[in-house]
């Protein structure tokens, strides 16, 4: 049975000066010092936020589930990893978290989110002592896995909370994120280029939620499952399936 470390997305610890086995369409690669080595498609803004913890949450939801199994599925998905001290980089082209914490081996856990695969970008301040000032990065993977007695079929639900300072108000950096996808997927050939889609690259900041616990989510209109996009790079997937989604 299929289960939520199955996934074949990975954080991994990255070795300056080396690229992972995995290619650089799902890892980042370090410099001899450290740094991430920056792509052509990042441009040169570069925004780069210290996040106090990170989450990264995966469900399982199988072909033929029920809703309420679904909606535990999304709403309450398993821990996967969990980790204090990272950063944080905002590019034109992918989040990438890089963490603080540098191995005696000189490694670093290291982890990306191309913006074709973020399908919701969702954040809250600290409300209440209960909660705290996070942003939430959602998508999916879908898996196809010959098995016996039957073959399995569904996806991942992958949620990336990043929780900042508590005197950290994520929702600007929300509203920049979001543009930013709009903006890389607008400049990509073959996606739909819907009002939806349009109207993001100079969205509104959200209101805060009005109840905690809650979160204010901006919903992408179109987003491709894990690993599929165009990055320009030279693992590229070619000619990816984009999804439309109503948000």
């Amino acid at each position: 049975m299929i289960t939520y470390k199955d996934t074949t997305y990975v954080f991994g610890h990255i070795f300056p000066g080396r690229e992972h086995s995995r290619g650089r369409r799902t890892l980042p690669v370090l410099a001899d010092d450290g740094s991430i080595i920056v792509e052509p498609g990042d441009g040169r803004d570069l925004i780069r936020v210290p996040v106090r913890r990170l989450l990264r949450n995966v469900g399982v939801v199988a072909e033929g589930d029920d809703l309420m199994t679904i909606m535990k599925a999304v709403a309450q998905p398993p821990t996967l990893f969990a980790d204090n001290g990272f950063e944080l980089i905002v590019t034109d082209s992918r989040l990438v978290l890089l963490s603080s914490n540098v191995d005696s081996d000189r490694s670093r856990v290291a982890g990306q989110i191309r913006f074709p695969w973020i399908r919701a970008v969702s954040f809250r301040p600290k409300q209440s002592f209960l909660n705290e000032s996070e942003i939430v990065i959602e998508g999916i993977e879908e898996y196809d896995v010959e098995g016996f007695p039957t073959r399995e079929r569904g996806t991942f639900q992958h949620n990336f909370t990043l929780i900042f300072d508590k005197r950290y108000h994520p929702g600007e950096l929300a509203r920049e994120i979001t543009g930013r996808v709009a903006c890389y997927l607008i400049d990509t050939q073959r996606v739909p280029k819907s009002e939806q889609l349009l109207a993001l690259r100079d969205v509104p900041l959200l209101a805060d939620p009005s109840s905690k616990g809650d979160h204010a989510s901006y919903w992408l209109p179109t987003y491709c499952s894990f690993p599929g996009g165009d990055f320009g790079i030279d693992d590229d997937i070619r000619n990816p399936e984009w999804i439309e989604q109503s948000g």
